[in-house]
Protein backbone atom coordinates (compact mmCIF):
# COMPACT_ATOMS: atom_id res chain seq x y z
CA UNK A 1 0.00 0.00 0.00
CA UNK A 2 1.86 3.36 -1.24
CA UNK A 3 1.66 6.71 0.86
CA UNK A 4 3.55 8.57 3.68
CA UNK A 5 4.51 6.74 6.66
CA UNK A 6 4.60 8.86 9.70
CA UNK A 7 6.62 6.83 12.09
CA UNK A 8 5.14 7.31 15.70
CA UNK A 9 8.67 7.69 17.72
CA UNK A 10 9.56 10.86 15.59
CA UNK A 11 12.40 13.46 16.69
CA UNK A 12 10.70 15.99 18.87
CA UNK A 13 10.63 19.33 17.31
CA UNK A 14 10.99 23.34 18.38
CA UNK A 15 7.33 22.63 17.27
CA UNK A 16 6.33 20.46 20.49
CA UNK A 17 8.28 22.39 22.81
CA UNK A 18 6.46 24.93 24.19
CA UNK A 19 8.98 26.56 26.01
CA UNK A 20 11.51 26.78 23.39
CA UNK A 21 8.76 28.16 21.34
CA UNK A 22 8.18 31.18 23.66
CA UNK A 23 11.99 32.14 24.07
CA UNK A 24 11.99 32.13 19.90
CA UNK A 25 8.91 34.22 20.08
CA UNK A 26 10.32 36.34 22.57
CA UNK A 27 13.34 36.71 21.34
CA UNK A 28 11.62 37.21 17.76
CA UNK A 29 9.85 39.77 19.36
CA UNK A 30 12.84 41.92 20.77
CA UNK A 31 14.68 41.42 17.53
CA UNK A 32 11.90 43.15 15.54
CA UNK A 33 11.46 45.95 18.16
CA UNK A 34 14.88 47.06 17.97
CA UNK A 35 14.36 46.81 14.44
CA UNK A 36 11.74 49.10 14.31
CA UNK A 37 13.36 51.64 16.57
CA UNK A 38 16.97 51.37 14.18
CA UNK A 39 14.13 52.38 11.08
CA UNK A 40 11.33 54.22 12.51
CA UNK A 41 13.15 55.71 16.14
CA UNK A 42 11.42 55.68 19.34
CA UNK A 43 7.25 55.91 18.67
CA UNK A 44 5.96 59.63 18.91
CA UNK A 45 8.92 60.45 21.04
CA UNK A 46 8.33 64.11 20.60
CA UNK A 47 4.92 64.15 22.70
CA UNK A 48 5.40 66.36 25.84
CA UNK A 49 4.98 64.75 29.27
CA UNK A 50 1.12 66.13 29.29
CA UNK A 51 0.43 65.23 26.05
CA UNK A 52 1.78 61.80 26.82
CA UNK A 53 -0.74 61.31 29.96
CA UNK A 54 -3.77 62.83 28.16
CA UNK A 55 -2.77 60.11 25.19
CA UNK A 56 -2.53 57.32 28.07
CA UNK A 57 -6.03 58.09 29.50
CA UNK A 58 -7.80 58.59 26.76
CA UNK A 59 -6.31 54.92 25.54
CA UNK A 60 -7.77 53.19 29.20
CA UNK A 61 -11.34 55.29 28.46
CA UNK A 62 -11.69 53.80 25.11
CA UNK A 63 -10.15 50.56 26.59
CA UNK A 64 -12.88 50.45 29.16
CA UNK A 65 -15.94 51.00 26.44
CA UNK A 66 -14.40 48.27 24.67
CA UNK A 67 -14.64 45.75 27.63
CA UNK A 68 -18.65 47.30 28.67
CA UNK A 69 -19.37 46.69 24.99
CA UNK A 70 -17.86 43.18 24.82
CA UNK A 71 -18.97 42.46 28.27
CA UNK A 72 -23.11 43.10 27.49
CA UNK A 73 -22.70 40.99 24.55
CA UNK A 74 -21.89 37.56 26.36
Amino acid sequence: MGGISLDADANPTDWHDNALSEQIQQEERARAKAQWREENGIYQANLTPQVNADMYRYVEQKQAEINRTLGEKQ
